[in-house]
């Protein structure tokens, strides 16, 4: 897909759904563009391995706020989130 054509939105999502990481809109376009198309070619990120038995969180909810989001491992240990879903057992690793 050409990266060159997408506004900051298009490449944010893009940049999720593709590779799993976000990426900042406060930064000019021309700059996403460019950071969108390193990812391309380096491909998409691998997630940490999961060690066997190694429940792995699919959602998380604040409990403060109620603010349900998918799980991300820079979430781990925060005392803010608890998790509402968890990926199958039998599920492999995404990127693997």
């Amino acid at each position: 897909m050409d990266v060159s054509t997408m506004n900051k939105d298009e490449l944010f999502d893009f940049a999720l759904k593709q590779f799993g990481v976000t990426i900042d809109k406060r930064r000019r376009l021309e700059e996403l563009q460019a950071q969108v198309a390193k990812y391309q070619t380096i491909g998409a990120r691998t997630k940490p391995k999961v060690m066997p038995g190694e429940r792995v969180p699919a959602f998380v909810r604040n409990i403060r706020t109620g603010v349900v989001w998918p799980w991300n491992p820079l979430y781990k240990g925060n005392p803010d989130l608890e998790v509402i879903e968890w990926e199958p057992e039998n599920a492999e690793p995404e990127g693997h």
